[in-house]
Order: structure tokens, then sequence, then C-alpha cells
């Protein structure tokens, strides 16, 4: 499921990619018509550009991606030979 609204700030190389892949039809609004469902896999470069063309906004996809157990993908770094990244949190 892709959100059908992003951000106002969402700009760029990604929604490019939302929009492209609207007009090729490979992203398709859903019969609710309150979200997109892709019909073809898509790569992407990084975790969180991913999680961005999902969400329709900037976001940390070490930290969005879930696994089943419900931890985020950032628990997995080390299984997956991943350097650790320390948050820095806004004040």
């Amino acid at each position: 499921d892709i959100a059908l609204e992003h951000s106002k700030s969402f700009s760029g190389g990604i929604l490019d990619r939302r929009n492209a892949l609207i007009d090729s039809k490979v992203l398709l609004l859903d019969k609710s018509k309150n979200k997109y469902i892709l019909q073809k896999d898509q790569e992407f470069k990084s975790a969180s550009a991913a999680s961005s063309f999902v969400i329709g906004a900037s976001s940390d996809g070490f930290f969005v991606w879930l696994d089943d157990a419900g931890n985020p993908l950032d628990s997995h770094r080390d299984e997956l030979g991943l350097k650790k990244q320390v948050r820095k949190r806004k004040a």
C-alpha cells in the first residue's frame, strides 16, 4: 500500500518516480481510492528512499520498516553487515 497523499515538502527524484509509475499504471489507485497499490516490485538504493516513496514524506527507513516481530530494520544492521548509526535527537 502506498500513501495517496504526500507532504508539501516532498519533492525530487522519489516524487518524480511516483508520478512516472502512476502515469505508466504500475502504481494504481485502489478501489477504495484512499491509497495506491504497486503492480510490480520496485528496487530502491536505500531503506529510506523506499520508505519515503511509500509514505510520501522524508523518512528514515531503518526506523520506519519493521520486521514481523515489530523490530525496526535498524536492529538488524549487524546481521546485514551495516554500520550502526547514532540518531541525533532534536532539542
